[in-house]
């Protein structure tokens, strides 16, 4: 069956093409990597609430089992990469913007690989209910792999049967970053087994399989993998190498011409959108009993000896990862030029030290610092460079302003909340202002000051229940003292009647007996 690649007929605003620095980690395929010497596993790998550990430090555990459980509606498992011992939980450095250190677990692997008891027979999707699909992708740790790490239990719970179609994103259209792509290329047959779980899981009519047209070789392979599947309701799409054309709503308008307003999300138009990576967890859990415990990284760039792609697995320490690929260029390097995924998204590193995580798709090591001067930003001249780039439709000059003189309620009804952090303006900028630093510290105080007040109308509203509450205590003591004053008024009233009556009687009696 011939599968027809086509071309997306749309495109969204904005958006700069960028070389793609991705043949340097491209050259060979997806190596795997020994067990490492120790493994750091934050208890917090994904979006919403922290793991709670359920081991303890001197226990030995097997390769799968559960280590720390999720705790919440959005949360996620994690589990033992390999078998070993645990030797401590506690703080450790996490890669991870907003933090330096997490509470981790530090397991040093006996060698030995062994794993936890599993089913001796193969498991066949077409035989599991829903119920029990969801359930495996939630007991096995299964996040998104795109980078926002949500839970995908509950994206898919959310969806199920409920969706006009399935879009498979394999943009990945962020320089250096070719995990996705050699993800594909090497592992093309179970991706779409993957895509044929979550047709049967959402019932969804069609599924969109968007890959950036500067992948031949990811296209080529994901057509031959479509032509044996023979599965019509899967297409195949090829877009504009456009950046940031991976971002969920800049992908969704180039399939569909569909923009998805500000605070929604695809589900809310009816589209269920999920990471080549994601989809091929989500069958390697269904089908081979596999916890998250492993994924590709992209370590490059211009300072490690021999960029390529790794299958590492999770908590491996950074340092063990690029020496794996050969070490450092410079061994003076350090650990502030290293970057976790792309040079306009990713997050500087504090250390090397710092372990592989769920969310690291990509490893980035730049050259010194000093053959790199940071060039100081200058003022803005109004050009209206970043305006035109900007994915999101938004002015980012007038943010610019608004941010950096605090005024933010100017800077919401620019719509701030929309902006996808992409550093589209940035780049554009022959200021070299960092904008998206403004913005994002700009985002951080509103979202400060929204928990602040949510904080202050909870502690009125508890003040003026407390005061509801004493009012009202009150007003039943006063009733009940009136009460009792009146019952006793007419308890003495009634003696008094009473007494009365009998003086009454006493002197009617008298007076009969004088007369």
């Amino acid at each position: 069956m011939d599968i027809l690649l086509r071309e997306a007929a749309y495109q969204f605003p904005g958006g700069i093409d960028l070389p793609a620095m991705k043949e340097m980690s491209t050259n060979d395929r997806i190596r795997t990597m020994p067990i490492p010497s120790q493994l750091i596993l934050p208890l917090k790998q994904h979006a919403g609430i922290i793991a709670k550990p359920i081991v303890n430090t001197g226990d030995y555990v097997l390769k799968g089992q559960l280590l720390a459980e999720l705790q919440g509606q959005i949360s996620a498992n994690i589990h033992a990469p390999t078998s070993g011992h645990i030797v401590s939980i506690g703080p450790y450095p996490v890669p991870h913007a907003s933090t330096q250190v997490s509470n981790c677990i530090r397991l040093i692997p006996d060698g030995n690989d062994v794993w936890i008891e599993r089913p001796v027979t193969a498991r066949h999707y077409q035989t599991l209910s829903n119920e029990e699909i969801i359930s495996i992708i939630r007991d096995y740790g299964i996040v998104g792999l795109g980078g926002a790490v949500f839970p995908t239990e509950a994206k898919v719970k959310t969806s199920s049967n409920n969706i006009n179609a399935l879009i498979i994103n394999g943009a990945e259209c962020e320089p250096y970053i070719s995990c996705d792509d050699m993800l594909m290329r090497e592992y093309g047959d179970d991706i779409i087994e993957g895509i044929k779980i979550l047709l049967q899981l959402t019932g969804a009519p069609r599924c969109i399989f968007a890959i950036e047209n500067n992948k031949p070789s990811a296209i080529s392979i994901i057509r031959e993998a479509l032509r044996d599947a023979a599965d019509l309701r899967i297409e195949l799409f090829s877009l504009p190498s456009l950046y940031p054309q991976g971002g969920e709503k800049q992908l969704l308008q180039s399939l569909t011409n569909e923009e998805i307003p500000t605070n929604q999300l695809p589900i809310d138009l009816g589209y269920l959108m999920l990471n080549v990576g994601t989809v091929k967890a989500i069958r390697d859990a269904i089908l081979e009993d596999q916890p998250l415990i492993s994924r590709v990284v992209t370590v490059t760039g211009d300072a490690v000896k021999h960029p390529q792609n790794v299958m590492a697995l999770i908590g491996t320490p950074l340092i063990e990862l690029i020496e794996f690929c050969g070490g450092y260029k410079n061994n003076s390097l350090k650990a502030h030029q290293l970057i976790m995924g792309g040079p306009l998204m990713g997050i500087s590193l504090i250390s090397d030290a710092v372990p592989v995580v769920k969310a690291m798709n990509c490893v980035l090591v730049a050259s010194p610092k000093d053959t790199q001067p940071e060039l100081e930003p200058k003022a803005c001249i109004r050009c209206g460079e970043c305006s035109q780039v900007c994915p999101a439709s938004l002015l980012p000059q007038q943010l610019y302003w608004y941010s950096k003189a605090k005024n933010f309620i100017e800077a919401e009804r620019f719509n701030l909340s929309a902006c996808i952090e992409c550093g589209a303006c940035d780049y554009v900028c022959p200021s070299h202002i960092p904008l998206v630093q403004y913005f994002r510290h700009a985002k951080g105080e509103i979202k400060q000051r929204q928990e602040q007040k949510i904080a202050s109308d909870i502690a009125r509203q508890r003040f003026e229940f407390r005061e509801q509450r004493l009012e009202k205590i009150a007003a039943e003591r006063a009733a009940k003292l009136a009460a009792k004053k009146s019952n006793m008024q007419n308890k003495a009233q009634t003696k008094k009647s009473a007494i009365d009556e009998i003086m009454q009687r006493a002197k009617n009696k008298k007076n009969t007996e004088e007369n």
